[in-house]
């Protein structure tokens, strides 16, 4: 850093020196020619450090900052990031359930409770076996199975329900 400052201080001075040398004329004459060269030569040393900087990330070694992700290490992310997945996917189901109870037949989300069972297939997507709804309080007087078929045929699954 110290020899870098030098140069820059010594391009400087030399510069004025030479510049103060050059003969001045009309229109400014030679010495306006001789400050544009000085100039470009002092920018040019103030920026050579950056061909360094540039060399030096490129003879970075990055290899040891990404860890390497073997395959087995792959199946466990997709296997933690699918039963994640599918968790939140039957948590949203139940909610789904609970709100078109409401909107549909009226019943208070805290005069029922929704339980989903689900499978994976074998392409591994999560498939519906059976959908459990238990009515409490003034909801128990609801047709159920008015409601077992509506469910049944949006879902496509068996659609059980219970008077808690």
């Amino acid at each position: 850093m110290k020899s870098y400052i030098i140069s820059i201080i010594c391009v400087g001075v030399i510069g004025s020196i030479i510049s103060l040398i050059a003969p001045e004329g009309e229109g400014g004459g030679l010495g306006k020619h001789v400050r544009l060269a000085v100039g470009c030569v002092l920018i040019l040393t103030c920026v050579s450090p950056l061909g360094e900087v540039i060399e030096g990330i490129r003879g970075l070694d990055l290899s040891g900052l990404v860890p390497e992700i073997n395959e087995g290490a792959v199946e466990e992310y997709e296997s933690i990031f699918g039963e994640s997945y599918g968790a939140a996917e039957l948590s949203s189901l139940k909610e789904g359930v609970a709100e078109m109870l409401y909107e549909r037949y009226g019943v208070a989300r805290e005069d029922c409770e929704v339980r989903v069972i689900a499978n994976k297939n074998g392409s591994g997507e999560l498939e519906l076996k059976r959908i459990f709804i238990t009515l409490y309080g003034s909801a128990i007087w609801k047709d159920t199975g008015e409601i077992e078929r509506y469910f049944g045929g949006l879902f496509d699954c068996e659609i059980v329900t219970a008077i808690g």
